[in-house]
């Protein structure tokens, strides 16, 4: 994306790339400038929109998953989340959704993603998940619908499902922080503490210190627990 951006300044997909590379890497503060950035040259560019839809989701779910893996209180912790007035990643999230919803030639499988993204924010997970199930038989390299879906099981307290959706985020994006962490809690529910604790040791070795402010875990923290 650095390459593209010097031939062409102007590129919407070039921030657009750059910002999926931030966000692989966990600077999510950088990914979403990258993401607003190809917004604002190519409103239209559904990809980018959507982009920073998820991850305004994720990192509004991201400070539910963390203190898990140190406290262990798991379900007070998934009963306490953030309804959708109390959080402004969450309205972001849902008004990029809308204005891709407006656009006129989305696709029918991604109005699909969109109602699971409805029905997860509603935490009707069951429905929710379904409607992930039927999105990625036909989009299985859609890395955040995994995400989405794993984190769907995970309050629904299917962890076997649970794992099994992180695992194929982890494949697709072996750099993934956030799949890691989530997996690493379901395993803990599990009492499954070996593989828990190889999750937080590959965390360990990523460049966790890179993370943005909006992210509350440093290497210092992983490395103490």
């Amino acid at each position: 994306s650095a390459r593209a951006l010097e031939i062409d300044p102007d590129s919407a997909h070039a921030y657009l790339l750059r910002g999926r590379a931030f966000a692989l890497l966990g600077r999510f503060s950088e990914a979403l400038d990258a993401f607003t950035r190809a917004i604002d040259l190519n409103p239209n560019l559904i990809q980018a929109r959507a982009a920073r839809a998820r991850l305004h989701l994720d990192l509004h779910f991201m400070p539910v998953s963390l203190p898990r893996l140190k406290y262990l209180d798991y379900r007070r912790a998934a009963a306490a989340f953030p309804r959708p007035d109390d959080d402004s990643h969450l309205k972001k999230a849902l008004d990029d959704f809308a204005a891709m919803r407006a656009m006129p030639a989305v696709e029918p499988d991604r109005l699909i993603y969109l109602d699971a993204v409805r029905l997860f924010v509603d935490q009707d997970f069951a429905s929710s998940r379904a409607k992930l199930e039927e999105y990625l038989k036909t989009n299985p390299a859609d890395a955040q619908a995994w995400f989405l879906a794993g984190q769907a099981s995970f309050f629904l307290e299917q962890w076997k499902p649970s794992t099994d959706a992180f695992e194929q985020v982890i494949r697709l994006s072996p750099g993934s922080v956030p799949a890691r962490l989530w997996r690493g809690c379901v395993y803990q529910l599990q009492f499954n503490f070996g593989k828990s604790l190889a999750d937080l040791s590959a965390i360990r070795k990523m460049d966790v210190d890179a993370l943005g402010p909006e992210y509350p875990m440093t290497r210092e923290k992983l490395i103490a627990m």
